[in-house]
C-alpha cells in the first residue's frame, strides 16, 4: 500500500516540478510584453548577513527574505509553517502544529543553523538547537535565512547558515493590531499588539496565544495530542540624541505540548507533556562619532531556557539553561572616491558568554553529581571589511577567534562578494567560508550515567562550504529569478558510541560528511493582480559511510500563488508544497527507512472589510494528505479555519 502511495506521490510531485519547469521557462521568454513591477526577491536592506545593515544587492551570501506581508498571505501561524520549504530549508515537525519542529538547512543537523530572534541567540545550550515549534509568527515583521557557513561573523552553530527573525520595534507611527482565528480540531490563535513613536521614545508590545487540541500522532491508539502556547514580548527605546540611543528588548514564551513515547510505533499512547519557559533580555546602547562614520553598539544579553517533560514509562526529567553575553561591536567607515570610488567599512567585536546547564528532576539511577549545575565559558574575537567598488562590485571579509575554556579554540573566516551587473539585469554572488559547531552541554556532561555518559574530550565540529549563484531579472523586472550551487564537507561529526551499550557516549567522527546541491528560486507579477513564486531544492547529503542522511528530502520546494480581486480587498493565496526522497530512522528495527512522497496543499482567502478589518478563512492539507515528516509521527489531516484581522494606525 505504502508503495502505491509513493508511487503516485511521485508523479504528483514530478508533474508540479515538471510544471514549475515549464514556468520558468515560459518565463524567462516572457519579454516586454509582460507588465513591468519592481519584482525582487529582496528588500532593500538585509539586516543579518554581517556585523553591520547591508543593500541586498551587496550580500555575497545567498539569502532568503519573508516578510510580514507574506506570512499574511499564507496564514502561517508559526513561523515554521513560513519558512517550510524555502530553498536549502527542510522541516521535520512531530506531529501537531506546537510539537517539536527542527529546521535543517542545506543538509546539515539542525544544531547547523543558528537562530537569532530580534538580536538574541535563541538556540539552548543543552542541545544546541531551537525547537521552531514554540516561534509564534504574528509579530515577526521578517525572517531572514542566511545560507552557507556564516561563523566567522557570528561562530558557533552558525554552520550552515542564519535564520533572523525581527518583530515589531514600535518605530514610526502609532499603530494597534488584532487578530483572532478558530477552527478545527478545536484550534484558536490569537494576537494584540501596540506601538508607536512619540520624538525620542518609541516601543511596543505584544501577546500571542495558540490552542489546539490536536490529533493523535501515532500510528497506533486514538488519544489527541494538543498544544498550548503564549508568548509575550516588548520592545522599545530612546533617541536620547543623535550620537546616543538606548534600546532593550524582552520576550517570554510559555507553552505546554502533549507528547506520545517515542518510539511511538511500537508504543502505546502515553499521555505525556512537555512544559517550556523561555525569557529572553537585551539591552544595547549605541553611538556615532565623526558624523556617523565611527559607530558604537555594546550591551548585555541573557536568556534562560526551563523545561520539564512528565513521562508515563520513565517519570519526570527537568533542566535549566542559562546564557549570560556582554558584547562591543564599533564600525568605522570611510570613502575613497579618487580611487575605484570605494566606499570602506571595518568592524571589530568582541564578546564575553557564560553558559550553565543543570538537571533539576531525574530518575532515581541519578547522582548528586550529575545534578549539579555544569558551566562554561567563551571570549570572542572578530574582524570584518566591507568594501563597496566602482558602483557595481562589493567584497566583504571576515575572520572570528573563539577562546573556549572547556574544548579546542577555534579560528573562523567567511569571505563574500556581490557583483551587480546592470546591463544584463543580473548579480553574481558567491561565498566561501569556515564553520564550527561547539559539543553542546549535554554531548560534554550527559545526564544518566546507566543510559547516557558526557564526552569530556570532544572537539568542535568543523566544515569548509562555498556556494556561487546568479539572480537574473526578465521583463523590466516583472520575473527575478535566483539559482546557487553549493558545496560543503563536515569533518569532526559528534557522533553516538553504543561500543559500551547499553550506556551510549558520543563522539568525533573520523571520516568527512558531503552536501552538495541547487537552490532555485523565483517571483513573477505576469498581470497586475497575479502573484506568483516558486522554489526548488536538489539536495544531496550523505554521511561519511556515503549514505543518504535521514530527514533531508533529496527533491523539496513550494509554489505560491496570490490573486487578487474587487480592487485589491479580496485574495485568494494557493500553496503547494512538496517532499520527496526522504529517509528516516526506524527505532522498532533499528534501519533506516523510507519516507513516502507528499504535496501539501495551503489555501487562504481574505476579504477587506474596510480600510482597517479583514476577514479571511484558511485551509490547511487541503487533499487531505497522509504522511510524515519524522518517522511513525502522523502529520495532521485536512483543517480549517475562520478569523478577522484588524489594524489600526501605522503606515
Amino acid at each position: 500500500m505504502n508503495d502505491t502511495i509513493n508511487t503516485r506521490n511521485g508523479r504528483a510531485i514530478r508533474h508540479i516540478a515538471a510544471s514549475v519547469a515549464v514556468i520558468s521557462t515560459t518565463l524567462a521568454a516572457s519579454g516586454p510584453g509582460a507588465r513591468a513591477q519592481d519584482s525582487t526577491l529582496l528588500p532593500e536592506i538585509i539586516i543579518g548577513s554581517s556585523f553591520q545593515e547591508t543593500k541586498s544587492d551587496r550580500v555575497g551570501s545567498a539569502v532568503t527574505v519573508v516578510s510580514a506581508e507574506q506570512i499574511g498571505k499564507q496564514g502561517a501561524v508559526t513561523a515554521a509553517d513560513a519558512i517550510r520549504s524555502l530553498p536549502g530549508v527542510s522541516v521535520s515537525q512531530a506531529g501537531q502544529s506546537g510539537s517539536l519542529t527542527q529546521v535543517r538547512m542545506r543538509g546539515a543537523e539542525a544544531n547547523h543553523t543558528l537562530v537569532l530572534i530580534d538580536g538574541i541567540e535563541a538556540n539552548r545550550p543543552g542541545d544546541g538547537e531551537y525547537d521552531f515549534g514554540g516561534l509564534l509568527a504574528a509579530d515577526i515583521e521578517r525572517i531572514e535565512v542566511i545560507r552557507g557557513p556564516q561563523s566567522g561573523i557570528y561562530g558557533s552553530n552558525a554552520h550552515a547558515g542564519v535564520i533572523n527573525i525581527v518583530t515589531y520595534s514600535g518605530r514610526g507611527a502609532p499603530r494597534l493590531k488584532a487578530i483572532a482565528e478558530a477552527g478545527t480540531p478545536s484550534s484558536a490563535a490569537g494576537h494584540l499588539s501596540a506601538g508607536g513613536q512619540k520624538d525620542a521614545l518609541y516601543g511596543a508590545i505584544s501577546v500571542t496565544g495558540f490552542t489546539t487540541e490536536g490529533h493523535n500522532p501515532s500510528r497506533t491508539g486514538n488519544e489527541k495530542d494538543g498544544a498550548d502556547n503564549v508568548t509575550l514580548t516588548a520592545k522599545g527605546g530612546v533617541d536620547i540624541s543623535e550620537n546616543f540611543g538606548i534600546a532593550a528588548n524582552l520576550r517570554y514564551v510559555d507553552r505546554r505540548t502533549e507528547t506520545d513515547g517515542q518510539p511511538i510505533d511500537f508504543l502505546v499512547d502515553r499521555p505525556n507533556v512537555a512544559d517550556q519557559q523561555e525569557f529572553h533580555g537585551r539591552l544595547v546602547a549605541t553611538g556615532n562619532l565623526l558624523d556617523g562614520r565611527w559607530t558604537h553598539e555594546g550591551g548585555l544579553i541573557f536568556s534562560d531556557f526551563r523545561a520539564e517533560s512528565i513521562d508515563a514509562d520513565f517519570g519526570n526529567t527537568g533542566t535549566i539553561e542559562d546564557r549570560f553575553d556582554i558584547f562591543y561591536k564599533t564600525t568605522i567607515r570611510h570613502d575613497t572616491p579618487d580611487f575605484l570610488g570605494a566606499s570602506h567599512a571595518l568592524t571589530g567585536y568582541v564578546r564575553h558568554r557564560t553558559e550553565t546547564y543543570r538537571h533539576t528532576d531525574f530518575t532515581t539511577f541519578v547522582t548528586p553529581a550529575q545534578l549539579a549545575e555544569k558551566q562554561r565559558e567563551m571570549l570572542s574575537f572578530a574582524l570584518e571589511y566591507q568594501v563597496d567598488l566602482l558602483d557595481h562590485l562589493s567584497l566583504s571579509a571576515a575572520v572570528r577567534h573563539d577562546i573556549n575554556d572547556a574544548f579546542e579554540d577555534a579560528t573562523t573566516f567567511r569571505l563574500a562578494g556581490s557583483w551587480r551587473l546592470a546591463q544584463h539585469a543580473a548579480r553574481l554572488h558567491a561565498s566561501v567560508g569556515t564553520a564550527v559547531t561547539n559539543p553542546t552541554m549535554i554531548e560534554q556532561f550527559g545526564y544518566d550515567p546507566t543510559t547516557f555518559a558526557g564526552n569530556s574530550a570532544l572537539t568542535p565540529e568543523s566544515s569548509t562550504g562555498w556556494d556561487v549563484g546568479i539572480e537574473k531579472s526578465f521583463a523590466d523586472g516583472a520575473l527575478v529569478v535566483d539559482v546557487t550551487y553549493f558545496e560543503s564537507t563536515l569533518e569532526d561529526e559528534i557522533v553516538n558510541d553504543f561500543s559500551g551499550f547499553p550506556v551510549v557516549t558520543v563522539d568525533n567522527a573520523t571520516g568527512k560528511s558531503h552536501r552538495k546541491g541547487i537552490e532555485v528560486s523565483g517571483v513573477w507579477t505576469p498581470v497586475s493582480w497575479l502573484d506568483l513564486s516558486a522554489t526548488y531544492t536538489y539536495l544531496d547529503s550523505t554521511d561519511a559511510n556515503g549514505n543518504q542522511e535521514v530527514r533531508r528530502p533529496r527533491h523539496s520546494g513550494r509554489v505560491d500563488a496570490t490573486a487578487r480581486f474587487h480592487e485589491d480587498r479580496a485574495r485568494v493565496t494557493l500553496s503547494a508544497i512538496f517532499n520527496a526522497d526522504m529517509t528516516d530512522n526506524d527505532f522498532s528495527t533499528f534501519t533506516v527507512t523510507s519516507l513516502q512522497d507528499y504535496v501539501l496543499v495551503n489555501a487562504k482567502a481574505s476579504y477587506q472589510i474596510s480600510d482597517h478589518a479583514e476577514a479571511f478563512v484558511r485551509v490547511e492539507n487541503l487533499l487531505d494528505q497522509d504522511y510524515e515528516e519524522i518517522w511513525s509521527y502522523q502529520a495532521a489531516g485536512i483543517s480549517a479555519y475562520a478569523g478577522v484581522s484588524v489594524k489600526l494606525g501605522g503606515e
